[in-house]
C-alpha cells in the first residue's frame, strides 16, 4: 500500500500541499508528520528487506538515485520476478528520496524558523540511501544536542506513538534507533546512571541524563508489556533495557513532581492533572484527556476508528460545553484540533467533513487508503442508554474477554452519563479497548455525582465493584481476566480522588455537598480491605496499601474514639480484639488483626524499602484452630522476636498465624542473615520429611496449614540462602541430589541449578526432566555461555536471543500493572546481563585468535544496525566499576554483573582476573554484603591471580574481619601482610607497576595505623613508624633505587592519617593533665616543696644546734636531716620531670597534628573537611601557640610555597571572621602574650582578607555584619544586655576600607550599598494593619542602580566555589520586583522581595527586620555536616535521609535575609488555617466548634488537673487529619507512598537532630512541609542547645511527634520506617560523635562567646554529648 502511494504522489503538489498544512498549522504538528513519513519509508525499507530476503547491508547500499547502475550486477537475484521486484524498490526509493529532499532539506532552507524545531525533534534516521541528505540536514542543526537531550526526543516521541497508536510499523523504527543512540553512547549512560537527589532541580530537571534515562527505562518497561507491539519491537526494547541496566527508576522518579516540565512534555493535554484544581476543573481535565486521546486515535491503521474519532471530535465541538477546555489547551494543543472546531459549525456535513479531514489525516499516519473512509453514517455516533437490568448483566465479565467486556460496559456507560462531551464518546468506546479503559473511571465519577437517565444507577457501583473483587478472590480456576480488575481499581481510585478534590474546598455549594453525600456513600461502602488484597495480588502494592489505610476513612466517629486511631492501635496491640469489619456485605465476618498483618506484610515484601517490614512487628503468637478461638501463647520478647515481620496470609478469610520458625526465617531473609536462614531452612525440611514418612510424633498426622511444609516452598527457600551466601558448589551437590530424589520439586527449582552452575562455571548440567520445562531465562543464559567458552558464536547468538526473549516475558508479566520498582528488578537485571555477554561476545569476535570464521555477522544483527566498534576490555571492565561507584547503596543490582563478569573474566581474559576479585571484593564489603565478599575471596583461592592482586585481597579481608567486630584479628593480619611484602625479594616484584604497588602500600600502611590508633594495641612510638613508613615504601624491583614521590591524594592520605594519630595522641595527654592522677602529682609537688623549704629554715636557724626537730615532733640530726631533703630533692626532681615530658609531648603532638593537617589541605583530597574542623578548632585551642599562627600565616600567604587555597577554609568563614581582633599598633618588649596575641590576631586577619580578595562573595557579608554590629534599633528586645566588641568592628571596618582600594572595589561598594538598604529598610515603620504588599518606590532599595546590581549576585544563592577566583559567569542582580510583600506570620512581619538575576531566573528571599538570624546561620551548617555524614554511610545514603536547609545572611545582629523556600506551606497553616484548615475541612459537623481558635484561649487559661481534663474532652472527638495531605497533592499511589516515606524519614532526621542540638521552638508555625517532596522544613532556629528549658513555660519534651504528626506516616506510625530511620541517624551520629564535638567546638563555642553571652558554651556541649551518649 505504502509503495503504490508513494510512486502516485507528486512530489511538487505533495509538497504544496505539506506546506500548506505546516503554515495552517504549527511546528508540533509539522513534527508528527515528518515522523510519520519517516516511519513509513523505514517499515517500507525493512518489509522490503524481508520479503526479498535480502542482507541489511544490501538493503542500505541500493543504487543511489543520482547513479544508473545494474541492479542485476548488484544482487545475486533467483528469477526475472524477483529482480523486477528489486528495481521497483529502486524506483519506489528514487521517488521517495525526491520527496525527503523537498520536504526536509528545500523546505529548511526557505522556511528554517518552522522547520527547525520540527526537524530536531526528529529521532535519528536509519541509514538508508533515501535518508542520506536528510540525515546530513538533520545533523548539521543536532549537532550541538548531549546525550541528555537526544534520549529526551526519544522519550517524548515514543511517550506520544504508543500512547496514541500503539502501532509496531511506527514503533520498530524508533526503538531501533534508540538501541543504536545507546549502544554509541554507553559511557554516557554509565555517568548519568548514580545521579544523586540533591543534584535534581524542577528547572532543569528534563534536561539531566539521569532523569532522561529513568524516564526511558519507565516508558520502556511499559512496552514490554504492550503485546500488540509484536516479538520484534519488544526484542529491541530488552535489549535497549540491558544496555540502560537496571537503574531505580521509581526512587528517581518519586522525587519529580508531576506537575513539572517533564510532565509536560510526555503528557500532553493535561494528563497529570488529577489533584489540581477544583470538582469542576476536574470535568474539565477529563474533557481535556478526551480531547488528547481521540487526537491520537487520529493517527490509528484502522480507517473505522480514525473516521469515528473524527466525528466525535466535531460533535465534541458543537457541545456547548466544550469552551472551557478548549481555553485550557495551549497553543499548539489548539492548532492540532482547529480543523475539527471549524468543522464543527456546519452540522449538516458532519459526516462528509469528518470522512474527509480523517482521510487526510490518515494518508499522513499511513494509516488508511481514501476508498476505505466512506460507508459509515453520523447517526452511528449515537447510542441508546441501557436499562439498569441490562447494565448489570454487562458488569459481569465471565464468559468473554477483556476487549469486549470493557468496550461494551464503557459504551453503555457513556451512553447514560449527563455530560455532553463524554457522552459523545460512546461509540469511539465501542471500538478500541484501550480507549475505553482510559475513559471509564471518568464516566463512573460523572455518574456517581451527577446521575444519569437511570437515575437508579449510581446506587450499583459499590455493589458491583465488591461483587467484582469477591469474585476474584474466590476464582481459583481464573476465569477473570486480571485486566477487568486493573479497571475496576482505576474506578475506585478515580471515585477517592473526585472525592479529596470536593474536601479539599472549604467553601461547598449545594451542588458540591450532594456530590460529596453521594461519593461518600459510595466510597464508604467499598470493601477497601478485600481491594487491598486484590491489589496486592495484582502486583499493585502501593494501591493495596492505600485502601488498608482508607477502610477507616470517611466514617463517622463512634462511641467519642477516633477510629482510625482505634485501628492503629488495634494492629500494635497485643491482645486479640473484635475483627474489623468487612464492608460491602462481605461473608465470613470480618477480619482479625493478624490476617491485617499479614496483609500488610504481604504487601511490605513487594516494596523495596529496608523499614516496612517492620512496621507489623510481632510480640506473641497466636495458635489457633477452626473450630475454636485463638489462644495466645507468650514467647520470649527478645529484639528479634519483636522485630519479626511475621508470615504470609493467601486466604483473609481462612488463614492463621504462622509458625514461628517461619516468622524468625522470614526476618533472617529481610536482615540478609543467610547463614541463619540455611540452619531454620534445614529444620523445617527436616521436620516435614519426618512428617511426610508418617513418624510424627504420637502417631498424628497434622495436615499442612498456610503451605507451610510444602516442599517446593522449603527447598526454594534453601537454594535461595544458599545461593546469597555464595555457596554455589553446594548448591550444584543439592541440587544435583534434589533431581535424582525428588524431580517433579526440581523441575520448578531448575532454574537455580543453571544458575549456580554457570555462576560457578560447570558447564556440563543435565537436567533428568524434560527440555520444555526446564526452558528458563538461565538455562538459555547457562547455554549461551557454555557457547561463549567454545566460541561457537552462532549457537551464542541463539541461545542469548532464547534468553532475551524469556527475560522479556517476564517482564511483560509485570511491567503492566507494577508498581513497585522491586517487582520489575530481577528482570531488568537479566537483561543487563545479556547485554554484557554480547559485549564480552563482540570483544572474542574482533580478536583474531577468538574468531575464526571471519565473515561472521556482528551479533544483534537488527533492523539498522550501526555498532560501534567493539571496545576493549580494559573499557568494558572500566564501564563496570564507574558504575559501580554510582550505585554503591543498591548492591542487589549490581551483584548478578559482578558475577557474570568474573565468569567472562575467566573464559576470555584470565590475566584481567585479579583486579576484577579486588574491585568485586572491595564493593561487595562497603555495601555490607559480607557473603558475597568472601565467596569472592574464596574464589581468589583458585590460582591465577598475580602476587599485588593477593596482597589486595588478603587487605579485604582482613577489613572484612575489622567491620565484623574482630580487630585483634584484622591488625594480625595486616601486619602480616606488611611483613610478608618487606621479606620478598626483588624478583617477587617483576611484572609489577610501580605506582600500583605504592598505592597498595600506601593505603596498608594507612589502614594499618588507623586500626592501631584506635584500639591501641601498640605504643605511639609503634603506630607513628607504621604511619611514617607509608612515605617510604618499597617501589618495584631495584629497591636501591630513589624513593619516588607520592601522588597528592597519596600524600593527602598520609598526612590525614598522620594527623589524625597526633591529634588523638594530644587529646589523650590533655586528658590525661587534665586527670585526677595529674592534679594529686601536682599537689605533692607542692606539699614536698614546702616540706623541703620548712626543713631547710629549721636547718639555717639552728645551724648550731646537734640536732633538728621536724613538725611531727621528730628529732634529726644535721646527716639526717640533709639525707630527708635530698629525698625530698630527688622525688620533686622524678615528679617534674615527668609534668615536663607530659608538656613537651603535648606540645610536639600538637605540633605534629597542626603540621599534618595543613599539609592534608594543601594536597587536597576527600578528606579536607574534617581536616578543616580540626586544624581551626586547635588553632582557636592554643591563639597564644605562636607556631601554630607561624604556620596558618604561611598557609594562607599566597606567596608561600606551603599555600593552602583559600578556597578550603570557607566552610568555616563566619567562625574565623567572628575571631577579628583589632591588632594594636606596637608592644613592649616585655609583653610577650601580647606579641603573642598579636600574631594571632594579624594571622587571622591576613587569612580573612586573603579569602575576601579571592572569594569576595564568601566573605563579604561575613565581614559587614561585624563591621554593622552596633546598628541596632533604640527600641529592640536585642538591646537589652547586648555588648559590641569595638575591636573586632575595629578590625572589619579597617579590612573594609584596605578591600575598597583593592582590585574588588566593584564588589565591596555593590555589597554595602545593598545591605544600607536593607538597615534603612528595617528602621521603617509600617502600620500593623492587614496591609500585604508595598510598592517598590516606597522604600530604600529603589536608589540600588543596575550598575551595582549587575556586580554581585543574590545573596541567598548558591554559589559555587571557582578555586581560581573568577566569578564573571556567575549570574548577578539585574533588579528587584514591583512589591514587596509582607509574610503572614511572624512577630516583625517579615517582607518577601522578588528579584531577577542576569539570566531570567526569578527568586525570592525573605527580610526580616527585628530578628536575630546569626544562630539561624550556625544551625544551617550544623545541618549541612549532618547531611554530609549521613551521605558518607552506606545505609543512610539508601534511605537517602537528610536535613532540608536553606540560606541565611545575617547584615546585622537584628537584620537579614534568609532564602526563600518555594512550594511549601507550614503544617500549621494546613492543619488549623481558621477558613480552609483539614481540621475544619475533615471534621464531623457536631465538632467543628472544637477547631475554633477560642477553644486555645480556653485551654491557656486553664491550670493543673484541669487542664489535662479540658484537652481530653476536646481531643477526645478531634481525630487528626494530616494524613490527608498525601491524598489531597499526590494521586498515583506510587508517588503517594514515596512521598510518604520521604516525609517519615524526614520526621525521623529532624527528631533525633533536633533532640541532639536541643532545637526548640517547634510549633507547627515553624515546620514546613515541601508541597512536592513532603520533606520537613525547620525554619526560626533561634532556639536551640536546650535554651528552650529556660523560657518562660520550659519546653521539655524532646521532640515534636503529635497525633497529626503520627497520623501521616500511615498505618505503621512510629513502627517500622520512622523507628528504623531513628536509629540509622543516631548510629551515624554517634560513630561520628568527635567531628560533631569539634563542629560544636568550632561553630557553636564562638557564637556563645561573642554574640549570645547569656549561654554557656559548656554546659551546651555538655548537653550535646549526652545526646549522643
Amino acid at each position: 500500500m505504502i509503495e503504490k502511494r508513494m510512486n502516485s504522489v507528486d512530489p511538487i503538489k505533495f509538497l504544496h500541499r505539506f506546506v500548506d498544512i505546516v503554515l495552517r498549522c504549527n511546528p508540533a504538528a509539522l513534527a508528527h508528520y515528518l515522523q510519520d513519513i519517516v516511519t513509513a519509508v523505514s517499515l517500507y525499507f525493512h518489509r522490503a528487506q524481508q520479503s526479498f530476503n535480502l542482507p541489511v547491508a544490501d538493503i542500505q547500499t541500493l543504487p543511489s538515485p543520482d547513479r544508473k547502475t545494474n541492479t542485476k550486477a548488484g544482487f545475486d537475484g533467483k528469477g526475472q520476478e524477483r529482480q523486477a521486484k528489486i528495481d521497483e524498490l529502486i524506483r519506489s526509493g528514487r521517488a521517495i528520496s525526491e520527496l525527503l529532499d523537498l520536504v526536509v532539506v528545500k523546505s529548511y532552507d526557505k522556511y528554517p524558523k518552522i522547520f527547525r524545531t520540527a526537524i530536531q525533534s526528529l529521532t535519528p534516521l536509519p541509514k538508508l540511501w533515501v535518508f542520506s541528505k536528510a540525515n546530513l540536514t538533520r545533523s548539521s542543526i543536532c549537532q550541538r544536542d548531549n546525550f541528555a537531550k537526544k534520549v529526551s526526543r526519544f522519550v517524548q516521541s515514543l511517550t506520544i506513538n504508543v500512547t496514541n497508536s500503539g502501532s509496531p510499523s511506527s514503533t520498530l523504527p524508533m526503538v531501533s534507533s534508540l538501541l543504536q543512540l545507546l549502544r554509541q553512547n554507553r559511557n554516557e549512560i554509565v555517568d548519568f546512571s548514580g545521579e544523586r537527589e540533591e543534584d535534581m532541580g524542577s528547572s532543569g530537571g528534563w534536561q539531566k541524563g539521569w532523569l532522561a534515562l529513568a524516564w526511558l527505562q519507565r516508558v520502556l518497561v511499559g512496552l514490554c508489556g504492550d503485546t500488540n507491539l509484536g516479538e520484534e519491537v519488544r526484542s529491541l526494547v530488552g535489549k535497549c533495557l540491558g544496555e540502560i541496566g537496571a537503574l531505580d527508576c521509581p526512587q528517581i522518579l518519586s522525587n519529580v513532581s508531576q506537575n513539572s516540565k517533564i510532565f509536560r512534555n510526555l503528557y500532553p493535554f493535561g494528563k497529570n492533572d488529577d489533584l489540581k484544581g477544583t470538582l469542576t476543573g476536574a470535568n474539565v481535565g477529563s474533557h481535556i484527556k478526551v480531547l488528547g486521546w481521540l487526537d491520537g486515535l487520529l493517527r490509528d491503521s484502522d480507517p473505522n476508528i480514525v473516521i469515528t474519532a473524527a466525528s466525535t471530535l466535531i460533535k465534541i465541538f458543537s457541545c456547548s460545553k466544550h469552551d472551557t477546555a478548549w481555553r485550557s489547551l495551549s497553543l499548539e494543543e489548539r492548532k492540532q484540533l482547529t480543523p475539527y472546531k471549524e468543522i464543527s459549525h456546519f452540522e449538516p456535513s458532519l459526516h462528509n467533513q469528518a470522512s474527509k479531514l480523517a482521510t487526510k489525516k490518515g494518508r499522513s499516519s499511513g494509516g488508511i487508503r481514501p476508498s476505505q473512509a466512506q460507508g459509515s453514517g453520523s447517526s452511528e455516533l449515537e447510542v441508546a442508554p441501557p436499562s439498569n437490568s441490562e447494565l448489570d448483566r454487562l458488569w459481569d465479565p465471565r464468559g468473554q474477554t477483556h476487549s469486549s467486556w470493557i468496550c461494551n460496559l464503557t459504551s453503555a456507560v457513556a451512553a447514560s452519563v449527563t455530560d455532553e462531551i463524554l457522552r459523545s464518546c460512546a461509540k469511539i468506546c465501542s471500538l478500541r479497548p484501550k480507549f475505553s479503559s482510559e475513559i471509564l473511571p471518568s464516566l463512573i465519577g460523572d455518574l456517581v455525582v451527577y446521575g444519569g437517565p437511570a437515575r437508579g444507577l449510581e446506587l450499583t457501583i459499590s455493589e458491583q465493584v465488591n461483587r467484582l473483587v469477591r469474585c476474584f478472590l474466590q476464582d481459583s480456576k481464573r476465569v477473570i481476566d486480571q485486566r477487568v480488575l486493573d479497571d475496576v481499581l482505576a474506578i475506585v481510585h478515580h471515585l477517592r480522588k473526585q472525592r479529596v478534590l470536593i474536601c479539599r474546598t472549604h467553601r461547598r455549594s449545594d451542588t458540591l455537598i450532594e456530590a460529596l453525600e453521594a461519593l461518600t456513600a459510595q466510597v464508604n461502602s467499598l470493601d477497601f480491605l478485600q481491594l487491598a488484597e486484590t491489589a496486592q495480588r495484582l502486583g499493585m502494592p502501593f494501591s493495596a496499601l492505600m485502601f488498608v489505610e482508607a477502610h477507616q476513612d470517611g466514617k463517622p466517629i463512634a462511641g467519642g474514639t477516633d477510629e482510625t486511631e482505634n485501628f492503629l492501635k488495634v494492629l500494635h496491640s497485643k491482645q486479640n480484639p473484635a475483627p474489623f469489619k468487612a464492608k460491602g456485605g462481605g461473608k465470613g465476618g470480618g477480619w482479625n488483626k493478624q490476617q491485617v498483618r499479614s496483609l500488610l506484610r504481604k504487601i511490605f515484601r513487594k516494596i523495596d524499602d529496608p523499614d516496612a517490614m517492620y512496621g507489623v512487628a510481632d510480640g506473641y503468637l497466636l495458635e489457633s484452630s477452626p473450630e475454636g478461638p485463638p489462644k495466645k501463647a507468650r514467647i520470649k520478647k527478645d529484639e528479634k522476636t519483636l522485630r519479626s515481620p511475621g508470615g504470609i496470609l493467601d486466604n483473609p478469610k481462612k488463614t492463621q498465624e504462622t509458625s514461628r520458625s517461619w516468622k524468625q526465617v522470614l526476618l533472617y531473609e529481610h536482615e540478609g542473615a543467610w547463614s541463619k536462614a540455611v540452619h531454620a531452612y534445614d529444620s523445617m525440611c527436616e521436620r516435614a520429611d519426618f512428617k511426610r514418612d508418617g513418624n510424627d510424633s504420637g502417631g498424628l498426622k497434622r495436615k499442612r496449614e498456610n503451605n507451610d511444609e510444602d516442599p517446593v516452598k522449603l527447598r526454594r527457600g534453601l537454594t535461595d540462602s544458599l545461593h546469597h551466601m555464595g555457596c554455589s558448589h553446594v548448591l550444584l551437590a543439592y541440587m544435583n541430589h534434589l533431581a535424582a530424589s525428588q524431580p517433579t520439586v526440581y523441575s520448578q527449582l531448575s532454574e537455580r541449578h543453571y544458575e549456580a552452575a554457570w555462576r560457578a562455571s560447570r558447564w556440563s548440567v543435565v537436567s533428568p526432566v524434560s527440555s520444555s520445562s526446564t526452558s528458563s531465562f538461565h538455562s538459555y543464559f547457562h547455554q549461551a555461555l557454555g557457547s561463549l567458552r567454545d566460541c561457537n558464536f552462532r549457537a551464542f547468538e541463539q541461545a542469548a536471543e532464547a534468553a532475551n526473549a524469556m527475560a522479556i516475558q517476564s517482564l511483560a508479566q509485570v511491567a503492566r500493572r507494577t508498581e513497585s520498582f522491586a517487582m520489575a528488578a530481577p528482570y531488568l537485571t537479566q537483561l543487563h546481563l545479556i547485554s554484557d555477554a554480547s559485549q564480552a561476545a563482540n570483544i572474542l569476535r574482533s580478536s583474531s585468535t577468538h574468531s575464526p570464521d571471519k565473515k561472521m555477522k556482528a551479533f544483534d544483527m537488527d533492523v539498522h544496525p550501526n555498532v560501534s566498534p567493539p571496545p576493549s576490555w580494559t573499557m568494558f571492565q572500566s564501564l563496570l566499576t564507574e558504575r559501580i561507584a554510582r550505585l554503591s547503596g543498591r548492591f542487589q543490582l549490581m551483584e548478578p554483573v559482578l558475577a557474570l563478569r568474573t565468569v567472562l573474566t575467566e573464559l576470555s581474559r584470565p590475566d584481567h582476573l585479579g583486579p576484577h576479585l579486588v574491585s568485586s571484593a572491595r564493593f561487595s564489603r562497603q555495601a555490607g554484603a559480607n557473603f558475597a565478599c568472601r565467596s569472592i575471596l574464596r574464589r581468589s583461592e583458585r590460582g591465577g591471580v598475580e602476587f599485588l592482586d593477593v596482597m589486595r585481597l588478603g587487605l579485604e579481608e582482613a577489613h572484612l574481619l575489622w567491620d565484623e567486630g574482630e580487630g585483634n584479628r584484622a591488625i594480625s593480619m595486616a601486619m602480616g601482610l606488611i611483613k610478608q611484602l618487606r621479606s620478598k625479594p626483588s624478583t617477587a616484584f617483576k611484572g609489577i607497576s610501580t605506582p600500583s604497588l605504592i598505592e597498595f602500600q600506601v593505603e596498608l600502611h594507612c589502614l594499618l595505623g588507623d586500626w592501631l590508633s584506635r584500639t591501641l594495641s601498640e605504643s605511639p612510638n609503634v603506630t607513628s613508624k607504621v604511619l611514617e613508613a607509608a612515605k617510604n615504601p618499597i617501589h618495584g624491583e631495584d629497591k636501591s633505587a630513589p624513593v619516588p614521590v607520592l601522588t597528592p591524594k597519596q600524600l593527602h592520605a598520609v598526612h590525614y592519617q598522620l594527623g589524625r594519630f597526633h591529634d588523638h595522641v594530644y587529646q589523650r595527654l590533655l586528658d590525661q593533665r587534665d586527670g585526677v592522677e595529674f592534679k594529686t602529682s601536682r599537689a605533692v609537688i607542692e606539699r614536698n616543696h614546702q616540706k623541703l623549704k620548712f626543713l631547710n629554715e629549721n636547718l639555717r636557724s639552728k645551724s648550731n644546734a646537734g640536732s633538728v626537730g621536724s613538725r611531727r615532733g621528730l628529732v634529726y640530726n644535721k646527716s639526717e636531716l640533709k639525707g630527708v631533703m635530698n629525698t625530698l630533692r630527688k622525688n620533686i626532681e622524678i615528679d617534674e620531670k615527668k609534668h615536663k615530658a607530659l608538656n613537651t609531648n603535648i606540645t610536639k603532638s600538637l605540633d605534629l597534628a597542626f603540621k599534618n593537617y595543613i599539609q592534608c589541605l594543601r594536597q587536597g583530597g576527600p578528606d579536607d573537611r574534617s581536616a578543616l574542623y580540626r586544624l581551626i578548632s586547635l588553632w582557636f585551642a592554643n591563639p597564644e601557640d605562636e607556631s601554630l599562627s607561624r604556620q596558618m600565616c604561611l598557609a594562607s600567604r599566597a606567596s608561600s610555597p606551603r599555600k593552602v587555597g583559600t578556597h578550603k577554609f570557607l566552610p568555616l568563614v563566619y567562625q574565623i571572621a567572628s575571631r577579628l581582633k583589632h591588632i594594636p599598633s606596637s608592644c613592649g618588649s616585655s609583653a610577650s602574650t601580647l606579641k603573642r596575641e598579636a600574631l594571632f590576631r594579624k594571622t587571622v586577619y591576613g587569612l580573612i582578607k586573603a579569602m575576601a580578595l579571592k572569594h569576595p562573595f564568601h566573605t563579604l557579608y561575613q565581614i559587614f555584619a561585624i563591621a554593622n554590629g552596633d546598628k541596632l534599633p533604640e527600641n529592640t528586645r536585642l538591646r537589652k544586655g547586648f555588648e559590641v566588641d569595638l575591636s573586632r568592628k575595629r578590625a572589619a571596618e579597617q579590612m573594609l576600607l584596605e578591600l575598597k582600594d583593592s582590585e574588588r572595589t566593584a564588589e565591596v561598594q555593590a555589597v554595602g550599598v545593598l545591605i544600607d538598604a536593607f538597615i534603612e529598610l528595617s528602621l521603617l515603620k509600617f502600620s500593623k494593619n492587614k496591609r500585604k504588599t508595598l510598592g517598590l518606590k516606597d522604600v530604600p532599595i529603589r536608589r540600588l542602580g543596575t550598575n551595582l546590581l549587575g556586580v554581585i549576585p543574590m545573596p541567598t544563592a548558591d554559589v559555587p566555589v571557582n578555586p581560581s577566583g573568577d566569578y564573571t559567569s556567575v549570574p548577578k542582580m539585574a533588579g528587584f520586583g514591583n512589591t514587596i510583600r509582607f509574610a503572614n506570620t511572624g512577630v516583625s512581619r517579615p517582607m518577601i522581595f522578588e528579584c531577577r538575576d542576569t539570566v531570567g531566573r526569578l527568586d525570592r528571599m525573605l527580610a526580616k527586620p527585628r530578628d536575630d538570624l546569626r544562630q539561624d546561620l550556625v544551625m544551617e551548617q550544623v545541618f549541612r555536616l549532618v547531611n554530609s555524614l549521613l551521605s558518607s554511610h552506606v545505609q543512610t545514603r539508601r534511605r537517602r535521609l537528610r536535613v532540608r536547609t536553606y540560606n541565611v545572611v545575617p547584615f546585622t545582629p537584628c537584620v537579614g535575609l534568609v532564602q526563600w523556600v518555594e512550594n511549601t506551606t507550614s503544617i500549621g497553616d494546613y492543619l488549623s488555617n481558621h477558613s480552609s484548615g483539614a481540621h475544619i475541612r475533615y471534621a464531623h459537623p457536631e465538632q467543628k466548634w472544637k477547631v475554633n481558635p477560642d477553644i486555645q484561649r480556653y485551654l491557656i487559661e486553664c491550670v493543673g488537673d484541669e487542664l489535662e481534663e479540658k484537652y481530653k474532652e476536646v481531643t477526645a472527638d478531634l481525630r487528626p487529619v494530616f494524613r490527608h495531605f498525601f491524598t489531597e497533592n499526590f494521586a498515583d499511589p506510587s508517588e503517594w507512598y514515596h512521598r510518604r516515606t520521604a516525609y517519615t524519614r524526614s520526621v525521623a532526621v529532624g527528631s533525633i537532630v533536633g533532640y541532639i542540638v536541643g532545637l526548640g521552638d517547634r510549633h507547627c508555625e515553624n515546620i514546613l512541609i515541601d508541597k512536592e517532596s513532603a520533606e520537613l522544613i525547620h525554619i526560626d532556629l533561634g532556639v536551640a542547645f536546650d535554651q528552650g528549658r529556660i523560657l518562660k513555660t520550659p519546653e521539655i519534651v524532646p521532640f515534636r511527634l503529635t497525633r497529626d504528626i503520627v497520623d501521616a506516616m500511615g498505618v505503621t506510625g512510629v513502627e517500622g520506617v520512622f523507628r528504623r530511620c531513628c536509629e540509622e541517624t543516631i548510629r551515624v551520629l554517634r560513630n561520628n560523635k568527635e567531628m560533631l564535638l569539634t563542629v560544636l567546638e568550632v561553630i557553636c563555642t564562638t557564637l556563645f562567646k561573642t554574640q549570645l553571652p547569656t549561654l554557656n558554651s559548656h554546659a551546651s556541649k555538655s548537653c550535646f554529648c549526652l545526646a549522643l551518649d
